[in-house]
């Protein structure tokens, strides 16, 4: 439970630094973040109308990143058939 904690004030505080909401500042700073601080990470990422992959969850503290990540996978995908999801190693 601290680690969700400490991730969550980490989010808020990569949202929250700079007058405007800048997203590519922002996935900066998460990579960064989760460079230093999370190795084995994944991004469970889906698939945008622009045909761009947007990171969604990132998937870390589990002894099996991957495993987890493709649970969710699985999950997503059977909630939301016409929607495409895949799992990325974050590092």
């Amino acid at each position: 439970m601290k680690k969700i904690a400490s991730f969550m004030s980490a989010m808020l505080f990569l949202a929250s630094s700079g007058d405007a909401f800048d997203a590519l500042s922002f996935e900066r700073k998460l990579d960064d973040l989760v460079q230093k601080e999370h190795e084995g990470a994944y991004y469970f990422e889906k698939l945008g109308f622009d045909g761009t992959w947007i990171p969604t969850i990132l998937v870390f503290g589990y002894p099996n990143n991957a495993g987890a990540c493709d649970s969710i996978l699985k999950a997503a995908s059977l909630e939301n058939p016409t929607l495409s999801f895949r799992c990325r190693a974050a590092n």
